[in-house]
């Protein structure tokens, strides 16, 4: 009888999947939102939000704040959020970019799928908005500019309006004035990212990048031909140490899988994990592998301790305290440092049993 239902679930998820791949709504590049339960790490107040796309490089905004490119083989995710709905956008090239609203709940994952490629070429397009005068993509220029959407979301954001402003006016100096002032906040924002987020730089620098070339070829900028130059090599240097991380990740995985989380010593997944964050700081994929680590340790001490496996217990503590000081350092998490406490005093009592 159980395995007669359990092949009725079978059949009922391979239709479900089948359903969702029939769905007219997946092709009008809209998301849908998957909710899970996972084990929270730092608090019962926040949740985790993880961003999947078919396309790449989507930037990926939460509450109008840039948090990142996301990948088909590699989703953005986030842990720590509070609780509470969050507006996430995602932006991709050369298609619409796309807003939703998600709720994070504590200790849930919510996965909020965003699927472009699959965008039917033949669906209805809007009707296009009447042209804009001087005046008014002046104004609206810098309503976006107030407000920081710089270059975001695409055809609605500051640099357009000043842009379609200089076509009608090429001599306007308010709207020259301005991009050359977002030059200097992509600039200024690039470099305060560079030594913490290298995706976050990158997308900054390349804005920096697209609007020097602008100015270059537009105002014929000569002096900002060796600047194209310079933040050029910044760009690719970013890009190699993104892909060094992401490669790195990746073989840390097969041995995440096989649960080689310390072992064998030359060579396992925090090993391979930790060099990733070397390469790129700010590679959230592997921050959140190093604590999965953490609460496997922990949990498989704690177990061995409630069965009274005392040396077994602590064996598993002292493997978690070797990961967690790394981590404590790195992250400087509150909840990591109750936790060490906690299992130095665990490793106390184990020792008062005589083990």
């Amino acid at each position: 009888m159980c395995i007669k239902i359990q092949i009725l679930k079978t059949i009922f998820i391979f239709i479900c999947l089948f359903l969702s791949g029939l769905n007219p709504g997946l092709n009008t590049g809209q998301a849908h939102i998957i909710s899970e339960n996972t084990t929270d790490i730092e608090t019962q107040e926040t949740g985790s939000f993880c961003a999947v796309t078919d396309t790449p490089d989507v930037k990926i905004y939460i509450n109008g704040e840039l948090e990142g490119l996301a990948h088909p083989q590699r989703p953005l995710t986030r842990e720590y959020l509070p609780a509470g709905t969050i507006i996430v956008t995602a932006k991709p090239r050369g298609f619409p970019s796309v807003s939703k609203p998600v709720v994070i709940s504590p200790g849930n994952l919510s996965e909020l799928v965003f699927e472009f490629a699959l965008k039917d070429s033949d669906e209805e397009k809007p009707d296009p908005e009447p042209a804009l005068s001087l005046e008014q993509l002046i104004t609206q220029g810098d309503k976006y500019f107030q407000n920081q959407r710089y270059m975001m979301p695409e055809h609605e954001n500051a640099f357009k309006m000043y842009e379609s402003a200089l076509k009608l006016a090429p001599d306007n100096s308010h709207a020259r004035k301005k991009i050359y002032e977002m030059l200097e906040i992509y600039k200024n924002l690039g470099s305060s990212n560079e030594n913490q987020n290298y995706e976050k730089a990158l997308i900054y620098y390349k804005n920096y990048m697209y609007i020097l070339e602008y100015c270059l070829d537009t105002f014929q900028d000569l002096e900002l031909k060796a600047l194209v130059e310079q933040v050029g090599i910044k760009v690719s240097e970013l890009e190699n140490k993104i892909e060094l991380s992401d490669k790195l990740a990746q073989e840390a995985d097969s041995y995440f899988i096989a649960q080689k989380f310390t072992t064998p010593k030359d060579k396992n997944a925090f090993i391979l994990y930790k060099a990733s964050l070397e390469a790129n700081p700010g590679n959230n994929y592997s921050i959140k592998r190093i604590h999965e680590i953490i609460r496997l340790y922990k949990k498989q001490g704690d177990q061995a301790f409630q069965k009274g496996f005392y040396k077994k217990a602590q064996r598993f503590y002292k493997k978690y305290l070797s990961v967690a000081e790394y981590a404590l350092e790195k992250f400087k998490s509150r909840r990591i440092e109750r936790d060490m406490e906690a299992v130095k005093k665990r490793i106390e009592e184990i020792k008062k049993h005589g083990t």
